[in-house]
């Protein structure tokens, strides 16, 4: 989950679907009884990568760390060990209180995925405004990771004047940012917020690109025409995860198919086309020019 500061390289932890478990029911207010080895962050962090959750929440739980002094990797821990028993209330104060006290020397992404997530949840479970006010701090953060992230996260919500407000901030990747991943995730948040009126994106931004997906869709009644550019990965993808997309799930299979063998592909090639009175749908593969 941990990233660069530099925005521009976030892949591994900008990808859809990234959250924070939920899976609640383990105690951790009553830790196993015998010997427990002391939870040093390089222990932590061992525990992690075996995903020994048995041993790290316990640990502890017997010696509970404090925002003022836990390491970041420790401060995480903790963090999802209070989700996973079903307090997520506290887990949010604790990171919250982390990151105010911090002096920013480690990583800090982890952390704020998770002050996002747990942010989210609260307001929408709890319904108390002090949530949504600090969900939308996140939206001005000076920080472009935590700024970008919410905005992305908040494209799924339910509550659709709450998603409109990602708009200023999607718009803000759309025109200032150049890295192709992050152009995707937002056209793709846009489309889940206003499908009708998604800005398109330079195709000079894809240059770095060999070649990408140009999605163009057409609706008579709404008299818009939508262009979305996307890597081949985030059109796979979207294919695979947005079924509103009106083509048949034999077609959807078979661009899925195409695009995840590219070596087969052409540089420029058409893979559908569907025209009818009231809607037009294209999708090809576009080589940049040089």
């Amino acid at each position: 989950m941990r990233m660069g500061r530099t925005v521009g390289v976030t892949v591994a932890v900008l990808t859809i679907g990234l959250g924070v478990s939920r899976s609640h029911g383990l105690n951790v207010s009553a830790p196993q009884t015998g010997r427990l080895e002391r939870p040093t962050p390089e222990k932590v962090q061992a525990w992690l990568l075996q995903n020994r959750w048995d041993l790290i929440c316990p640990a502890l739980q017997a010696s509970p760390p404090t925002p003022a002094m836990a390491s970041a990797v420790v401060a995480s821990a903790w963090t999802d060990c209070l989700d996973r028993a079903g307090r997520p209330a506290e887990a949010w104060s604790f990171v919250k209180d982390w990151l105010e006290r911090r002096d920013r020397s480690e990583p800090t992404e982890d952390l704020w995925v998770r002050y996002v997530h747990l942010t989210a949840y609260l307001y929408q479970t709890t319904g108390q405004g002090r949530y949504w006010e600090v969900y939308q701090a996140f939206l001005r953060a000076s920080d472009r990771f935590v700024r970008y992230y919410a905005a992305f996260q908040l494209s799924y919500w339910s509550d659709p004047a709450r998603r409109r407000s990602a708009l200023p901030v999607l718009r803000e990747i759309l025109t200032r940012e150049t890295d192709p991943n992050l152009l995707a995730r937002a056209q793709l948040a846009w489309l889940r917020i206003e499908p009708h009126s998604v800005p398109e994106v330079r195709a000079e931004k894809f240059r770095n690109l060999r070649r990408h997906v140009l999605v163009q869709m057409y609706d008579a009644d709404d008299k818009a025409t939508i262009r979305l550019r996307l890597p081949l990965q985030w059109a796979v993808w979207w294919f695979q995860q947005d079924t509103s997309l009106p083509i048949e799930a034999e077609t959807r299979n078979r661009l899925i198919r195409l695009l995840s063998e590219p070596n087969s592909l052409s540089d420029s090639q058409v893979l559908l086309e569907v025209r009818d009175p009231k809607r037009w749908l294209s999708i090809e593969i576009v080589t940049p020019r040089p």
